[in-house]
């Protein structure tokens, strides 16, 4: 038992002694070191490691490597495993990122910087250390306690928002100053606390890289800025936020995200102080102002939006569900509506207006009615109160009735209106958005007068003309026994007693 005991002493101090010699000795070291290498080199074939210098004792440690193309990383100080101890420095610097892609499974770009301290046991250990990450002034410290993020602290100040994005291999489409300042005092999701704000100054679009990575066709570029602050809780983050460009303004003050299921659901209100500066983006002039206020829902893939504004002295509402949208237009004043839209006054009445559309296929619906409607004084109805010897702008349209098949910018409509001395009907109407061009025929019956008219060319000057043969028709309807008379009268009864009356009927065949 003696000779056991004795022979199992001498096994474990050879087992420690093998141990020492490997990783406590110059000889162990070069071993070490010659291994990370070879297999660093072997599986990544964009980097080559070189160490410089790998010591390892008891008490310390000094790891000092260079990366391919003069990056380094350097960790110096005391090391004692056995008391799990440590009291390190560290210096690392990438000078381009794109070459670690196989190492970290990631797609970077650019350089990344960072210096610091690891104090502490395997209780809690404090690392902090700065960063010039996309030219900012990054500080950050956390404490790890048994090997797990406890509290984390982080300011990045001043970041440039283009080198961020080429960092992380995003199309470089702005530019602008990024902030954040966290402070994190549990990690964990089911008892998550803490606060985070952030904040982006002299923010710009880049018009180019906008128009060709979005398929936009903006002519200028967006200024904005951002205020926001997210509060952490339990398997929360809670975020108010105020967002201002130079095209609208955007508040939210509360979008809840939930980390679990990956739920969003948030309030809005968006207000456009001039509708004049979207016409980049919706190929439409107009102006005026508006202001929505909504909320918004996303669930498992699936979007959410609703919202409501008063606008041109009635009220829209609508909703929109991923691509589908509805909405409903009550009361607004079709005068105050084709204002805004720079089309010329030809009506006035309220809506009572619903379209369905979708936002991918571009295609929609739009029907519904205006009520109380009046023709206006302009050059439409001018010409037909000349036609038809009547004042059309007196005449009120109780309900005027409206289908409209929208095709991208092109909206086909069929329109009909009745008042107590006329009818109108528009068969065949095309409005042509992105040419802004109009193209309608109309047949309208006023007293007795029939007129076929039709209205062509520029939206906002278009050519009207009408049916010379349809009018001639009317007139010969309209003053029959005169003409009659005056025929009979001329030819002095060569016609025989129906000759007047046959006559007219094969003038009015022509027609």
């Amino acid at each position: 038992m003696n000779k056991f005991f004795i022979s199992l002493t001498v096994l474990i101090i050879l087992i420690i002694g093998s141990i020492y010699g490997v990783l406590f000795t110059k000889t162990g070291n070069s071993y070490i070191s010659s291994y990370i290498e070879n297999k660093v080199n072997t599986e990544q074939k964009d980097v080559q490691l070189k160490i410089n210098d790998f010591t390892l004792t008891f008490n310390t440690i000094n790891f000092d490597a260079s990366i391919s193309d003069n990056s380094h990383i350097n960790i110096t100080g005391d090391l004692q495993l056995f008391k799990q101890y440590v009291d390190l420095k560290y210096d690392i610097k990438i000078i381009e990122l794109s070459k670690l892609e196989n190492l970290i499974n990631q797609k970077l770009n650019g350089s990344f910087s960072t210096s610091g301290t690891v104090k502490g046991d395997a209780r809690s250990t404090v690392i902090k250390g700065i960063s010039d990450i996309a030219n900012s002034q990054t500080s950050y410290d956390t404490t790890l306690q048994n090997f797990e993020f406890n509290n984390i602290n982080f300011l990045i100040k001043d970041a440039k928002i283009d080198k961020l994005l080429h960092i992380v291999n995003q199309p470089v489409y702005a530019s602008g100053l990024l902030t954040l300042d966290g402070k994190i005092t549990n990690t964990q999701i089911k008892t998550l606390d803490g606060v985070i704000k952030t904040t982006i100054r002299e923010g710009k679009t880049i018009t180019s890289i906008i128009n060709s990575t979005f398929k936009q066709n903006l002519t200028k570029d967006i200024n904005f800025q951002v205020d926001a602050t997210t509060s952490l809780v339990p398997n929360q983050a809670i975020t108010n936020s105020k967002i201002k460009t130079t095209l609208a303004n955007l508040d939210i003050k509360k979008a809840v995200f939930t980390l679990d299921n990956g739920t969003l659901e948030s309030d809005y209100l968006l207000s456009i102080p001039s509708l004049k500066n979207l016409y980049d983006i919706t190929s439409t002039k107009m102006r005026g102002a508006i202001t929505i206020n909504g909320n918004v829902k996303s669930k498992n893939k699936s979007l959410f939006v609703d919202g409501n504004s008063k606008l041109l002295g009635g009220t829209l509402d609508f909703n929109l569900k991923n691509d589908d949208l509805h909405a409903d237009l009550k009361e607004i004043q079709i005068k105050e509506l084709t204002h805004m839209m720079y089309y010329p006054d030809l009506f006035d009445s309220k809506t009572a207006l619903t379209l369905d559309y979708n936002l991918v296929q571009q295609k929609g619906k739009l029907k519904g009615n205006l009520l109380k409607g009046h023709f206006l004084a302009n050059d439409f109805s001018s010409t037909l109160n000349q036609l038809s010897k009547f004042d059309i702008t007196r005449e009120v349209y109780d309900t005027m009735n409206i289908n409209t098949d929208i095709n991208k910018k092109i909206l086909s409509s069929t329109i009909t209106m009745k008042s107590k001395n006329t009818k109108i009907d528009v068969t065949k109407s095309i409005l042509d958005l992105e040419k802004n061009t109009v193209d309608a025929k109309i047949n309208s019956t006023i007293k007795k007068a029939k007129l076929e008219l039709f209205v062509k060319g520029d939206i906002n000057d278009p050519k009207i003309s009408f049916n010379s043969k349809k009018l001639l028709s009317n007139q010969i309807d309209k003053n029959e026994n005169k003409i009659k008379e005056k025929l009979n009268k001329a030819l002095k009864g060569k016609l025989g007693e129906d000759g007047a009356d046959n006559l007219l009927k094969s003038i009015k065949s022509f027609f």
